[in-house]
């Protein structure tokens, strides 16, 4: 994800923060699908979460490498992710993209996913709050 996401957190600092989440109550065990190379790099990943009560299932975070972009490895974590989703009784799937990530655009388009809405996010800076 570190490089997926091409984060400025220094490496170590991201691997802690994220084992930090993975010992977490709100955590999906078992719901991490991941493309590793031959190298036991992580290629492609992605992480499942479920909505049992509205038969949803998310893709969040989803990424890929940029050494391995281009390979058809994202397309085959999202194909993996919703056969699960599908077994686990889900009946749609919904994932979040930047409006400007035309590459994640192309990529969920291509495995069926259609644009419904468009999400803003507002900040208000922390010196500002109150």
């Amino acid at each position: 994800a570190h490089a997926a996401f091409a984060s400025s957190k220094v490496l170590d600092e991201y691997v802690q923060d994220y084992r930090h989440f993975m010992q977490s109550a709100a955590y999906p065990r078992g719901w991490d699908i991941v493309v590793t190379a031959p190298t036991e790099q992580f290629a492609a990943f992605c992480l499942c979460w479920l909505d049992h009560v509205n038969k949803v299932g998310y893709l969040e975070p989803m990424g890929t490498h940029p050494d391995f972009r281009r390979q058809g490895l994202g397309k085959a974590v999202i194909l993996a992710a919703l056969d699960r989703m599908q077994q686990a009784g889900m009946e749609s799937a919904s994932v979040c993209v930047e409006h400007d990530n035309h590459a994640a655009q192309r990529l969920y388009a291509s495995v069926g996913f259609q644009s419904v809405k468009v999400l803003c996010s507002f900040v208000k800076a922390g010196n500002t709050v109150g």
